[in-house]
């Protein structure tokens, strides 16, 4: 019964943070690395959820979320300096390296990192306008249904402030 639960509560946490990496949900839930591992591997059996690898992390979702562009945005918005790139390109919809770096006051190569990282794997488009390399999300609409049906996944400032303007 006490395995049941155990389930029961990681499979719940999975159903209200999708995308979190193993060590997190361990911290989360204060389990040991052991059983979470176990009720893990018992629920990827079962079918119940997924395990996606984003950026060297194996990430977990809910099955009924499988769809490999919203669960690779879903490991970008785990991270902090990815997040708020996309929330600064989804204010302004084309922004160069210059005006991403001083909107949000990061070194040019921290910012170079995570637009790789974006570009990548298709969130974020780099294209060349007139001579110079301008940013833009791949797909707003797809980041904003994504980030209103799962809004209460993401309990930060940055993008709830950004859903609640779509929401209007």
């Amino acid at each position: 019964m006490q395995e049941e639960n155990t389930r029961e509560k990681i499979l719940q946490y999975i159903n209200k943070y999708p995308g979190n990496h193993f060590r997190a949900i361990q911290r989360d839930l204060n389990l040991s690395l052991g059983v979470l591992q176990y009720h893990i591997s018992v629920l990827k059996k079962q079918g119940e959820i997924v395990e996606f690898p984003i950026n060297g992390f194996n990430c977990y979702f809910p099955k009924s979320m499988y769809n490999k562009q919203i669960l690779t945005l879903f490991g970008h918005l785990r991270n902090k300096t990815r997040k708020k790139i996309i929330a600064a390109l989804a204010n302004k919809p084309s922004m160069t390296l210059n005006e991403l770096r001083d909107v949000l006051k990061l070194s040019n190569s921290t910012l170079f990192y995570h637009l790789a990282l974006l570009v990548k794997d298709s969130i974020v488009l780099r294209e060349e306008v007139k001579n110079e390399i301008r940013y833009k999300l791949s797909n707003l609409d797809l980041i904003k249904s994504t980030l209103i049906d799962y809004k209460y996944s993401f309990l930060d400032k940055i993008l709830r402030d950004l859903i609640s303007l779509w929401e209007k």
